[in-house]
């Protein structure tokens, strides 16, 4: 068998740490990322939530419940969650799947108010962090328990910039009608008498 030779970036390898060594788990209600920019429309005022139930939510491939908030907080549903089964975090330790029910949605209109204040604060604390090499959009990951926020990891939003100039992912986007007047589906249309 040849020997195997690795190479290092860094003159003084020893001076290299891991940057996470345990995580501590939190058996949320919800869980998932919200970026500090409106991924679909590219509108760095806004904010993309996106939240399944239970710990771990929002991995990729996974239906989550996704919504665009607006520079003022008001939320656009794009997606509604479509996973039958979600992960909680007994205090037993280990891990089971459960299954969900869709008759509610997962976030309320106050964990979407809070969500979009948490972004407004990490986009000014981020901004005057020291040593931080980016101006943002930032990728946000926290979960709801009993309505409080438990905040796991902020870090730089990478977005992949060929993805985004791909003609064919344009030729699939649904175009969006910047003049289209603001509807807010929490209430209902036509008042009850």
């Amino acid at each position: 068998t040849g020997a195997m030779h690795y190479h290092l970036a860094s003159d003084n390898p020893e001076n290299v740490f891991p940057s996470i060594l345990i995580i501590p788990s939190v058996d949320v209600d919800c869980s998932g990322v919200v970026i500090t920019k409106g991924i679909l429309n590219g509108d760095s005022a806004a904010t993309t939530v996106a939240f399944s139930r239970g710990a771990g939510g929002a991995v990729e491939g996974q239906a989550a419940e996704t919504h665009l908030l607006d520079q003022w907080g008001r939320p656009s549903l794009l997606s509604p969650a479509r996973e039958r089964i979600h992960r909680r975090l007994p205090v037993s330790g280990g891990s089971e799947m459960v299954p969900n029910s869709f008759d509610e949605p997962i976030l309320s209109r106050q964990n979407l108010l809070d969500l979009h204040q948490l972004s407004e604060e990490v986009r000014q604390v981020m901004a005057e962090v020291p040593g931080v090499e980016s101006s943002g959009p930032w990728d946000i990951e926290l979960g709801f328990k009993e309505d409080n926020i438990w905040l796991f990891q902020i870090r730089p939003f990478v977005e992949n910039r060929r993805a985004l100039s791909s003609d064919y992912l344009e030729s699939i986007s649904p175009k969006l009608d910047n003049a289209a007047e603001y509807l807010d589906l929490m209430y209902p249309l036509f008042p009850s008498k």
